[in-house]
């Protein structure tokens, strides 16, 4: 899969785009002399049954289950946010452990992990994103998330 490593907007005459992943079908296109140019992020496909965001805000975490209505939103999940179904699901303790490890790691106090669920319940981390969306699922799934953080800012902790 190749994933775009900063922002997702470019313009192309005249007009605004988004890249979203896409899958990489000709494995020559990775032998193009061109791709060390510029810095790429390339990850391996993981069959996947649905994905989990959670959010992480000090010692708190909100894990969504994001269930894809669509082929498009199956790939990358962003290009067809009106085909989710959104719910509520509990961390496994060994992800929590490990999610904690990691953001110990990075000194990191608030970030938002990316998970693909295989279709034998294994969880694989994506990415963790410290600067992650978040509103839309505490929106869609009514999570003090905001709260959260804003009691981790009065108490100076990020």
């Amino acid at each position: 899969m190749y994933k775009p490593l900063g922002g997702a907007l470019h313009v192309e005459e005249g007009r605004t785009k988004i890249v979203y992943a896409n899958p990489v079908t000709d494995i020559e296109e990775l032998r193009d002399p061109a791709l060390s140019l510029t810095a790429h992020c390339f990850q391996q496909w993981v069959d996947k049954d649905h994905e989990v965001r959670v959010t992480i805000a000090g010692g708190e975490l909100f894990a969504v289950a994001i269930h894809a209505g669509s082929e498009a939103a199956h790939i990358d999940s962003r290009s067809d946010y009106g085909a989710h179904r959104y719910e509520l699901v509990e961390t496994p303790d060994d992800v929590r452990s490990g999610l904690k490890r990691y953001m110990s790691a990075f000194g990191l106090t608030c970030g938002v992990a990316d998970f693909v669920i295989s279709p034998d319940r294994r969880w694989t981390l994506l990415e963790v994103n410290p600067n992650g969306e978040w509103g839309w699922l505490a929106h869609h799934c009514d999570l003090p998330i905001g709260q959260a953080i804003a009691d981790l800012l009065e108490q100076g902790r990020v």
